[in-house]
């Protein structure tokens, strides 16, 4: 009851720092402070004596924190007067009594009704199968691929909360988890699997059930199984004992710092100024947006990412990092690793199914032509990065730090590339709108399904995004669209930068030539022989060395290879028919999400649309992703680019735009995603495509908002937007975690992040 009566006083607490954060100091705000440093010094006795707290230990925590963040925000407002930060203190009242009621309600769950408490040894359950009492460490002991069932009899009594008391061995991550009982509704029978979960090393709240039977329970399964074919020692177990308080600060966060932007979007006057009225203030909020994007983008490579100092010094990698890099060491156009003379003398080479019938051992996802490997992947990474680490070390360059790098960059060319678009073509744009777009715009662009598998397939697509990005920064920012002189370095720097994109990734080659088509469009506006080279001699010089490299590996400059790649197809034989390619374009643009209560509660059910083909998924990846009409919801505002195109004054602006915006965000994202057809469908793609189609949404959307003369429809849009980030953030948020921490479908790789997730949404649980 005391943690109850703590509680209390902390809601008068916020209460009254919201009357006094305005005033000088005042008795109210002398009570207050003084219940915020009785709050605090709880929290810190809770912290280094949490067993004397009992299940409360981190509500008292959560408490004290809450008292603190309020504490600051009445001193922030009395230095910087500010409504926002008067509705921060609301924000935090409301997250921390929401986190430490609501959201732990199976805490409370003994609070009504007689549960009496009972405690049982390993040495005094009943044994039904699976396991066997160890006498020497007092536990029973389940090995490997076994199912052990424990059996709780006459307990005669109501069940509130079931905990079991797990030894795991060093292998062990988790172990599988349910319940079977007897209660007074069903005395003849066990009700089977009535709780299932999951008992996981390091998240030692996970032992904890919360029961809800029928009546009084009179016997109990208890069912372990260690995970993975690996053991697991239990050594105890106990009824109707409390659940600790489990606290999210992802979740308490969300609430505070989601609540506290809406109502600064709505109400500070800086948001409301357009773009040519506060770019300083926009631009110091892009900065943080993205730097925001980089953290979390590195504290999710780190947490997938083990035995960091190792990664520096690595004696072997992949067919990018290593076996090209070996063969460019050496001179040669063809992997260093000679094919068997079965793979030579095997006519059938390219069919994957003969070769697994006939036993061929030939390097799988390798181009096999004329008795020599090959890679079809792009060189760029290997000749910028890969290939010079080598030289100047000895070891080889990791996979993961790359993928980290070349992300990270392409993260930071977005934000320079969309603020060049907004500050360029839209001045008119309400600040507040141009940062919740940026926001929806990082989240949804494609490039965390990379992070999410660092595999060295998603090299390219990520170096491809890297330079991708900063090229169109540049070719924006050099005034080759729209008006302004036109700057030679820049242009320069964006021919060479696309260029280099699509020797990372050939398919980029799409916006090369429209980016090369763009500055032939800007040529009278500067008709000097210099800008001609400064715009198009990186693009011939680098198309040139690609088209050599391809000549010298297959006598065609224009065959990159993949056609003899020895992977999921004989695509020398494939045929093309319409209708496949209406596969990739329904997933990637129109599939819609799948919300459930279990982990991983979005995720994306894959459409083959019952069409008579092979066509390839990347499983498990495929369940992470929906339509991009669905992770970035201003995507439809390409329904509205009929109107858009009336309001424009003429015939050749009507042209400009379809030119400029049609062509590199519609057309040719089509066109890539139609191609995959051949390939299959991996999430990795989305960076291909994604924040080329939602800039051009964009364009639609801010040329309709800007022009509206009503302050309706201008708030509609607002709050339209305010939605669709705070939907990406979920959608996106959700699906690529389930991705990158898979636990799921015969990947249980990460237990205790799944676990992590489950306690923000499975507060009930």
């Amino acid at each position: 009851m005391f943690f109850v009566f703590m509680v209390v006083l902390t809601v008068l607490m916020f209460w009254l720092f919201v009357q006094t954060a305005d005033a000088k100091k005042s008795i109210k705000y002398k009570i207050a402070l003084a219940i915020a440093i009785l709050n605090i010094i709880l929290a810190i006795s809770s912290e280094f004596a949490g067993k004397k707290f009992g299940e409360f230990s981190k509500g008292f925590i959560l408490l004290g924190d809450g008292a603190v963040l309020a504490s600051l925000m009445t001193f922030a407002n009395r230095l910087f007067p500010s409504k926002t930060f008067v509705f921060a203190i609301k924000s935090i009242a409301v997250a921390t009594i929401l986190e430490v009621t609501l959201f732990n309600i199976p805490t409370y769950r003994l609070w009504s009704g007689n549960y009496p408490e009972m405690h049982f040894s390993a040495q005094d359950v009943l044994i039904e199968s699976g396991g066997s009492y160890d006498e020497k460490n007092q536990v029973i002991h389940v090995e490997a691929g076994e199912k052990a069932v424990i059996t709780l009899k006459d307990i005669n009594a109501p069940v509130g909360t079931v905990y079991t008391q797990a030894v795991f061995p060093e292998k062990t991550q988790f172990g599988n988890y349910s319940i079977d009982l007897k209660d007074e509704t069903s005395t003849g029978d066990y009700r089977y699997h009535i709780i299932t979960s999951h008992i996981i090393k390091n998240r030692p709240d996970s032992a904890y059930l919360h029961v809800e039977a029928s009546g009084n329970v009179s016997d109990m399964h208890i069912n372990i199984q260690g995970a993975n074919d690996t053991g697991i020692d239990l050594a105890s177990f106990s009824l109707n004992v409390p659940i600790p308080m489990r606290l999210s600060w992802v979740r308490f966060w969300a609430i505070v710092l989601g609540s506290c932007l809406i109502y600064a979007l709505f109400h500070e006057a800086f948001f409301q100024k357009t773009l040519s009225q506060n770019m300083r203030n926009y631009a110091i909020s892009a900065f943080v947006i993205t730097c925001v994007f980089c953290i979390v983008g590195f504290s999710m490579w780190s947490a997938k990412t083990s035995d960091k100092e190792k990664l520096w010094k690595l004696e072997s990698g992949n067919q990018v990092t290593q076996e090209l890099v070996d063969a460019f060491a050496s001179g040669s156009v063809s992997l260093l690793e000679e094919p068997s003379e079965h793979v030579k003398e095997f006519e059938q080479i390219y069919d994957r199914t003969q070769r697994e019938v006939q036993d061929i051992e030939a390097s799988w996802d390798h181009v096999y032509y004329q008795g020599k490997y090959y890679s079809y992947y792009g060189i760029a990474p290997v000749i910028l990065l890969f290939l010079p680490y080598h030289l100047l070390t000895g070891y080889y360059f990791s996979t993961n730090v790359a993928i980290l790098l070349f992300s990270l960059i392409g993260i930071m060319g977005l934000t320079a590339l969309y603020s060049c678009f907004v500050r360029k073509f839209f001045p008119l744009l309400n600040v507040g709108n141009a940062v919740v777009c940026l926001i929806l715009l990082q989240s949804a662009c494609g490039i965390w399904h990379s992070l999410g598998r660092m595999d060295f397939y998603e090299i390219a697509t990520a170096a491809g995004f890297a330079f991708l990005t900063w090229g169109v920064y540049f070719l924006l920012s050099a005034n080759i669209i729209g008006k302004g002189d036109i700057s030679l370095i820049k242009t320069a720097a964006s021919s060479l930068l696309i260029a280099i994109a699509v020797l990372c990734r050939p398919t980029l080659a799409l916006y090369c030539i429209c980016a090369g088509f763009f500055f032939l469009l800007a040529f009278p506006r500067r008709k000097k022989l210099s800008y001609l080279l400064s715009a198009l001699l990186p693009m011939v010089l680098l198309g040139l060395g690609q088209m050599w490299y391809n000549y010298a590996r297959f006598g065609n400059p224009f065959e990159f290879g993949i056609q003899y790649s020895l992977t999921i197809n004989n695509f020398t034989a494939t045929e093309f028919h319409w209708q496949i390619a209406m596969i990739p374009l329904y997933n990637y643009l129109i599939n819609a999400p799948v919300f459930t209560t279990t982990y991983p509660f979005i995720h994306t059910s894959v459409q083959q649309m019952d069409i008579g083909s092979f066509f390839y998924f990347d499983t498990p990846m495929t369940y992470s992703t929906s339509g991009i009409f669905w992770t970035a919801l201003p995507m439809f505002a390409y329904f509205l680019s009929g109107r858009a195109m009336r309001k424009l004054p003429d015939r050749k602006s009507r042209i400009s735009a379809f030119t400029y915006i049609g062509i590199p965000c519609v057309i040719i994202p089509l066109v890539i995603i139609a191609l995959i057809w051949e390939s299959g469908y991996a999430t990795r793609y989305i960076a291909d495509f994604g924040w080329e189609m939602i800039i051009g949404a964009y364009a639609i959307l801010f040329f309709l908002s800007t022009h509206a003369t009503q302050d309706i429809v201008k708030k509609q849009v607002k709050i339209f937007l305010c939605f669709s980030m705070f939907w990406a953030l979920l959608i996106n948020g959700v699906q690529i975690y389930g991705q990158m921490f898979r636990f799921y479908d015969y990947h249980y790789e990460y237990p205790e992040m799944a676990y992590d997730l489950e306690c923000i949404f499975q507060f009930w649980k």
